[in-house]
């Protein structure tokens, strides 16, 4: 989805960009799901972290936009939005281009190291995703020394559209590992650095989101 594209100018929701900007001043927040109707808003709130609005009106989202590390956005009619494969791969590419410090050393380690490179070759990400996530994604920001000491966050939008791409909501690690971007996420939080927030996008009436995740 091209979030920057026919974008309106956004108004009355700054009150969640401050909650948002205050849960990752919390270190131990672990991050938030953000629940509503269709049509509430959840989009246009991601939208804007990644792209945040210009001058006074824009400051908790450009804020925000600081702390974000990567992004992704989930849509049932596209299939390879809700790709697990998809998914780990953006993450992967979206590290790797970070050049502030000290993130700008992923690249080269992400890059060079041959078993991460392996753990995420389509065949590897088809046979065992919760392998490659770990090796490519988690491990490498685990092992930034010395650890960021400010908070960062991964930003997910719709996660519960892999849901109906899926046959089964997240939940537990089932035979095969994850099969969905959402089984993914709750059986790998855990492992997050403590420096590292998950935020994601539901509609409300998924409640099971919520369950997977605490």
């Amino acid at each position: 989805m091209s979030y920057g594209v026919e974008r309106k100018r956004f108004f009355c929701r700054e009150w969640v960009f401050m909650k948002l900007s205050h849960l990752v001043d919390q270190k131990k927040a672990g991050g938030a799901i953000i629940v509503g109707g269709p049509g509430s808003g959840k989009t246009a709130i991601c939208a804007e972290i990644i792209f945040p609005t210009a001058g006074h009106t824009g400051r908790p989202q450009r804020s925000l936009n600081r702390r974000l590390l990567a992004h992704h956005s989930c849509q049932a009619h596209d299939r390879s939005s809700t790709s697990i494969q998809q998914f780990i791969s953006s993450l992967v590419k979206q590290l790797t281009c970070l050049e502030n410090q000290p993130f700008n050393s992923l690249a080269d380690k992400i890059g060079s190291d041959p078993e991460i490179q392996s753990a995420i070759s389509p065949d590897a990400l088809a046979l065992d995703p919760d392998e490659g996530f770990r090796r490519a994604i988690l491990i490498p920001l685990a092992q930034i020394q010395p650890p960021p000491n400010q908070s960062f966050f991964i930003l997910v939008d719709s996660i519960d559209e892999t849901v109906f791409a899926s046959t089964k909501p997240p939940g537990p690690i089932s035979h095969g590992g994850s099969k969905t971007i959402g089984d993914l996420l709750a059986n790998n939080h855990h492992l997050f650095p403590s420096w590292l927030l998950l935020f994601i996008t539901a509609r409300r009436q998924n409640k099971h989101i919520a369950k997977a995740f605490s």
